[in-house]
């Protein structure tokens, strides 16, 4: 789903560049999941709220946040 910090409309492109050719289902998802593990290093103290996925993407930087905004669920709830 888009949103101001993922747009589709910008991503949709290099995604099918970059995954297109890999069998749908699990391959793409493995493939995907693969070139983000490699390519995209997350943590809190690369909080920039302007930062955009494709931000991350176009900047070469590789670094994006991880933004937790409420708690997670308790296992014990």
């Amino acid at each position: 789903m888009p949103s101001r910090y993922c747009e589709v409309d910008k991503l949709s492109e290099v995604a099918w560049k970059l995954f297109g050719e890999t069998p749908p289902g699990w391959p793409r998802v493995k493939a995907i999941c693969e070139w983000v593990h490699n390519h995209i290093t997350f943590g809190y103290h690369f909080a920039d709220p302007s930062k955009s996925a494709f931000d991350v993407y176009t900047s070469g930087e590789g670094v994006a946040a991880i933004s937790v905004t409420s708690p997670l669920p308790s296992a014990a709830a």
